[in-house]
């Protein structure tokens, strides 16, 4: 009965009739505003999954007869924000280890040999490594687009390194040994 009397004076209200609560009053928007703070900090304190996990635990206790059936959501930059980096987190920590095993099958596949499949890879993980590294002490973030750069860098080292191992099995077959590390290392990606 407690919500019925809310419901009436709010749909009794003009300024909320129609911006925070709906028409037919089945619908309540909170508009809470924190401290001001960076994202980084807000996804450091966790207070999206605080939130989250107050909002469930209200509407889980039932102890009001007339809030049940009652749903709850969050929505807002910060939330969204917190969203985006958690799936950020979940792809880097997803897609670089199945890019890695995707290349590595791969160059087992066509080298057969430990060079074959080393070289290439570390070619492509030494950049991503770096380039990671580069950003953590820049105090850079990751984004949306940043999170492509491990799978792009690897896959494009990789590439090149596969190029590298495959010429230098053709210069090889072809010239003396202590010509073979010289001819390979000037090789720029053109035939001569």
């Amino acid at each position: 009965d407690a919500i019925d009397r809310l419901r009436e004076r709010a749909l009794a209200d003009p300024q909320l009739r129609g911006a925070l609560v709906s028409a037919d009053g089945r619908v309540l928007a909170l508009d809470v505003r924190f401290a001001p703070m960076d994202d980084a900090t807000w996804i450091a304190r966790g207070l999206d999954a605080a939130i989250e996990r107050e909002l469930d635990a209200a509407l889980a206790r039932g102890d009001d007869p007339d809030a049940v059936g009652l749903r709850g959501a969050i929505a807002g930059r910060p939330h969204f924000k917190a969203h985006v980096h958690r799936g950020i987190a979940r792809d880097l920590a997803t897609l670089v280890p199945l890019a890695l095993a995707a290349i590595a099958l791969v160059l087992a596949l066509f080298h057969r040999t430990v060079r074959g499949v080393a070289l290439p890879l570390a070619n492509g993980l030494v950049p991503m490594a770096f380039t990671f590294a580069a950003m953590v002490g820049l105090g850079r973030p990751l984004t949306l687009l940043s999170v492509l750069l491990g799978p792009v860098l690897l896959v494009v080292g990789s590439v090149y390194g596969l190029h590298l191992v495959a010429r230098h099995a053709e210069i090889a077959a072809s010239d003396a040994p202590a010509d073979t590390a010289r001819s390979t290392s000037s090789w720029r990606g053109t035939r001569r």
